[in-house]
């Protein structure tokens, strides 16, 4: 099971009413706060990938400019 943030969880429930009709896309857009064309990735790519879709694709990911420990105490 995939733990989703409070954002996440919005984005989701937007795009699912989206794709069952319920709102549009000019809605969506108001209501996420991005493009119709973000919309429209989004739709695609929760077609094909499910929940993980709106998941973050660095998160789990190690910050790039973060220093190892034997390095930082060096």
């Amino acid at each position: 099971m995939v733990k989703l943030t409070m954002r996440e969880e919005l984005k989701l429930e937007v795009i699912q009413r989206v794709m069952d009709e319920q709102i549009d896309i000019v809605k969506a857009c108001k209501i996420l706060g991005l493009t119709d064309r973000s919309i429209y990735r989004l739709l695609s790519k929760v077609r094909i990938e499910g929940v993980k879709a709106v998941i973050h694709g660095n998160r789990g990911n190690n910050h790039a400019g973060k220093i190892n420990k034997e390095l930082r105490e060096k």
